[in-house]
């Protein structure tokens, strides 16, 4: 997860871009509500080691040799 609008060295396929709708810090982590750009809401795990604030946009990538989708 990264600020949207930060630039990475190569292009991200499979990228998902929200909002932080709310935050709670968690010792080591926040937890974090973000909207997605069509409206889904996910909860993800943020980096203590970061700013983040709610109202900020963000991306995220799911690379694609690491991503596995199974069936439901």
């Amino acid at each position: 997860m990264r600020p949207a609008g930060a630039q990475s060295a190569t292009a991200r396929p499979n990228q998902l871009e929200g909002r932080i709708e709310a935050l709670l810090f968690v010792g080591e982590r926040y937890e974090a509500t973000i909207t997605l750009a069509g409206g889904e809401t996910i909860m993800v795990y943020l980096p203590a080691t970061a700013d983040w604030a709610e109202g900020q946009q963000v991306a995220m990538a799911l690379p694609e040799d690491q991503l596995r989708v199974w069936r439901a």
